[in-house]
């Protein structure tokens, strides 16, 4: 049997409201998770011209969180970025904090995203334009990602680094062989130049963090942070070219928690699968109640209108798409220019068969009907 975040939210949501309040950006998150493809949002009734059988297809919420949507969103952007590879190798860098931050992150979301950008991007940017390392503009693409396996609350940036840039000459030098810049290095410059930050913000907290908005007080608590060393990584380089964007756009669109990796639903709990990161990624399977599934899914509701996807470098600004005919001409990439696919191909792709056919007898399916806003207009 397989269960949807959806069914999760309809089960559980009257528990979960009698014990919390949500915010505007989690209140929109819920409404459109529960509503997502439901007579809700809209209808259309299709009809097969041969063997009369009649479909009813709901609209999509369309919300960046929602499970259910995030296919399509995936496919366009991947096939709007392919033709930008470069003929080099590519590095996943990842840059996390440590646990005492994350209560500054939830109180002040959208302001400590943006300092969580602006860290990891010119840490990496300024390291790998110093003559000691690459000594070159490499280029960036970063995406925030604020959960851990477990749905934890857990802000950091996952960064596709071009193995090698421009350098002072405008000419194109790679990277060594699978090495980018040491880690160790990143990290620690990563950590100065974030808690830096932090202390010029101006931040809000509350109830019993609220004694963190005196500077003194925040800097107190900030301090043993110097002293610890922060986590960031470095994956290998994609073994080939073709595979980046199809990587990063899994990345790119990923949200807090998949339909597949829930296995079970009872009247009070919830159980899916994580990857257990200290024990080799082995996949297990944790219980919880469902309110808890809840809160945990809604933590990750981001701010309004905010960019989680960012471009850096020399992939950052404006005439993209002549800097990028440039880079490939110094990195003898071929022209990776591709037909993009209509939005009907891109279902198709999706769904796996012609959504136009019938799936009884493949006859052709004729839109008949469509509701909107609760009026029903006849095609």
């Amino acid at each position: 049997m397989s269960y949807s975040i959806q069914q999760v939210f309809r089960k559980f949501k009257n528990s979960y409201l009698e014990k919390n309040t949500l915010s505007s950006e989690q209140s929109s998150v819920f409404n459109s998770i529960l509503n997502c493809r439901t007579e809700v949002l809209g209808t259309r009734i299709y009809k097969c011209e041969e063997c009369g059988k009649t479909v009813f297809a709901y609209d999509s919420c369309k919300n960046r969180h929602c499970p259910n949507c995030q296919d399509y969103k995936k496919e366009v952007w991947i096939q709007n970025h392919k033709s930008e590879i470069l003929n080099i190798p590519y590095f996943h860098v990842v840059t996390t904090v440590p646990a005492e931050l994350h209560v500054i992150f939830y109180h002040n979301k959208k302001k400590m995203y943006n300092l969580l950008f602006k860290a990891a991007s010119e840490s990496m940017m300024e390291l790998c334009e110093d003559e000691k390392h690459l000594g070159v503009k490499v280029g960036i693409t970063a995406m925030l990602h604020t959960w851990s396996q477990k749905g934890n609350y857990h802000p950091h940036i996952h960064m596709i680094v071009t193995g090698g840039g421009l350098d002072k000459l405008g000419k194109f030098k790679k990277s060594k062989e699978g090495y980018l810049i040491p880690v160790k290095v990143l990290s620690r410059k990563f950590r100065g130049k974030l808690l830096s930050l932090i202390k010029e913000e101006e931040l809000e907290f509350y109830n019993e963090y609220e004694y963190l908005k005196d500077k003194k007080e925040l800097n107190k608590y900030l301090k043993p942070l110097y002293e610890k060393e922060w986590v960031c990584y470095s994956k290998s380089p994609f073994n080939n070219v073709g595979e980046t964007y199809e990587y990063l756009g899994r990345y790119a669109f990923r949200v807090c928690m998949s339909n597949e990796r829930i296995v079970k639903m009872d009247e009070t709990h919830v159980w899916f699968t994580y990857k257990d990161h200290k024990d080799r990624n082995n996949k297990k399977v944790m219980k919880v109640l469902g309110e808890e599934f809840i809160r945990r899914f809604l933590l990750h509701a981001l701010p309004k209108s905010f960019m989680k996807v960012r471009y850096y470098g020399i992939l950052a600004g404006k005439g993209k798409k002549e800097k990028i005919k440039l880079l490939q001409r110094l990195t003898k990439t071929v022209n990776n220019t591709i037909e993009k696919l209509s939005k009907l191909e891109l279902l198709n792709k999706i769904v796996g068969r012609d959504v136009t056919k019938c799936s009884e007898c493949n006859g052709e399916m004729h839109l008949i009907r469509q509701i909107i806003s609760s009026k029903l207009r006849t095609i």
